[in-house]
C-alpha cells in the first residue's frame, strides 16, 4: 500500500539517528578511557617488572659485598625500599584478583629469603640463602611479566571490541543518513512545497491503488473536491504572499481534522483533494461539512473568515477521469448556488 505521513517533522529515523550518535559517543568515550588505561597499565606494569629486576640485582650485589667484608648497608636500605614499593603496587590493586594470590606467595616467599640472607654470618650460608634468594626473586620476576603480559591481552581485548563497535556503529550511522537522505528525496518527489501535502501525481498513484482495491473487492472510497472561495479576491486584495499564506494554513487543518486512514492532496492552484478509503456517499458528506464548518471557525483573514466550497462523491467503478470530473462539477455547483457548502455529486 502506498505510504501517507499524516504527520510531518521529525521523522521516526531521526530520534534512532540521535541516539545511534549518542551511543557512538559514549562508545569512543570508553574507548579513549580503555585506550589509556592500557597505556597506563603497560608504564606501571614495566616499572614494577623493572622493580623487581632490581630487587634481584641488588641481591647478587648484596651477597657479593657480604662476602667480600664490604659493608652492603645501602644496598639493604635500596632493597627494603624497593619491597616498600611493591607493597604499595599491591595494596592499590595493580595486580588482578585472579593472580594476586599465586604472585603474594612468590612475594612472600622471596622476603622470607630476604630476611634469611639478612641473618646468614658465614660465607657458605650467605652463597647458599644467596641464591636461594635470587633464585625466588626471578621466580617473581617471571610472574610480573606473564601478569603484565595477561593484563595487556585483557585491555587489548576490550579494545578490540570497542573498535569493532565504533566501526559498526559508524556504518549504521552512515546507513541511516542514507535512509534519511534517501527518503527525504523520495518524500520531496510525492509533496507539494508549499503546503506539504501530497502533489497531484501521488494522489493520481493513489487513486489507481483504491481504485485496483474497489474492482477487486469492492472496497469502497469517496473523495472531496475543496476548492477556496474568492481566492483570486484574496490574491489581489492582499497579496499572492498572503494568498499562499491561507493556503499553508488551510493545509495544516485539514491534515488536523482527517483521520488518520485519509489522505489529502493540492490538486491545482486552490483546489485541495481528499481520498476516504472505506468510506460510503453518506460518512463523506457528514466529513465534508464538519470539515467546512471547522475551517470557517479557524481559518480567518483579517478577522474575515475563509470558506471553502466542495463537492463529494463515492466511486462508483465509472473510472477516474469521470469520477475526478464528476466530483469536481460538484463542487462548481457549490460555487453556483453561493459558496460555502459541500454538495453531493450526481
Amino acid at each position: 500500500m502506498l505510504i501517507r505521513l499524516k504527520k510531518r517533522g521529525m521523522t521516526a529515523s531521526s530520534p534512532i539517528l540521535v541516539l545511534l550518535i549518542l551511543i557512538l559517543s559514549i562508545t569512543l568515550f570508553n574507548g579513549y578511557l580503555l585506550t589509556k588505561s592500557l597505556k597506563n597499565s603497560i608504564y606501571q606494569d614495566a616499572f614494577l617488572v623493572n622493580k623487581l629486576g632490581q630487587i634481584r640485582g641488588s641481591i647478587q650485589r648484596y651477597a657479593k659485598l657480604k662476602l667480600n667484608n664490604i659493608s652492603a648497608d645501602f644496598v639493604k636500605e635500596q632493597i627494603e625500599n624497593d619491597f616498600n614499593i611493591i607493597n604499595q603496587f599491591v595494596k592499590q590493586n595493580y595486580i588482578p584478583d585472579a593472580k594476586k594470590p599465586h604472585f603474594l606467595y612468590l612475594l612472600k616467599k622471596v622476603k622470607h629469603d630476604w630476611d634469611e640472607l639478612k641473618k646468614e654470618k658465614s660465607k657458605e650460608s650467605i652463597l647458599i640463602t644467596s641464591e636461594n634468594c635470587w633464585s625466588e626473586a626471578n621466580n617473581l620476576t617471571n610472574y610480573a611479566e606473564q601478569v603484565s603480559e595477561y593484563k595487556k591481552n585483557k585491555l587489548l581485548k576490550k579494545v578490540t571490541y570497542i573498535t569493532l563497535a565504533t566501526a559498526f556503529l559508524i556504518l549504521l550511522i552512515i546507513f541511516f543518513v542514507y535512509f534519511m537522505i534517501k527518503k527525504g528525496l523520495e518524500k520531496e518527489k510525492i509533496i507539494d512545497p508549499l503546503t506539504k501535502l501530497y502533489n497531484r501525481r501521488h494522489f493520481i498513484d493513489n487513486f489507481n491503488y483504491f481504485i485496483d482495491l474497489y474492482e477487486r473487492y469492492k472496497r469502497p472510497f469517496s473523495i472531496i473536491f475543496l476548492d477556496i472561495d474568492n481566492f483570486k479576491q484574496i490574491n489581489d486584495t492582499y497579496g499572492h504572499q498572503k494568498g499562499d499564506e491561507i493556503l499553508i494554513n488551510l493545509s495544516k487543518h485539514i491534515m488536523h481534522e482527517l483521520r488518520n486512514t485519509d489522505l489529502a492532496f493540492r490538486y491545482g492552484g486552490e483546489e485541495i483533494v481528499i481520498i476516504l478509503p472505506e468510506t460510503e456517499l453518506y460518512e463523506a458528506y457528514q466529513i465534508a461539512e464538519r470539515l467546512r464548518e471547522s475551517i470557517k471557525n479557524k481559518i480567518k483573514i483579517k478577522s474575515k473568515p475563509v470558506t471553502v466550497s466542495m463537492g463529494v462523491g463515492t466511486y462508483d467503478g465509472e473510472g477516474m477521469f469521470s469520477f475526478i470530473e464528476r466530483v469536481d462539477e460538484a463542487v462548481y455547483e457549490a460555487k453556483r448556488k453561493g459558496k460555502d457548502r459541500v454538495i453531493i455529486s450526481k
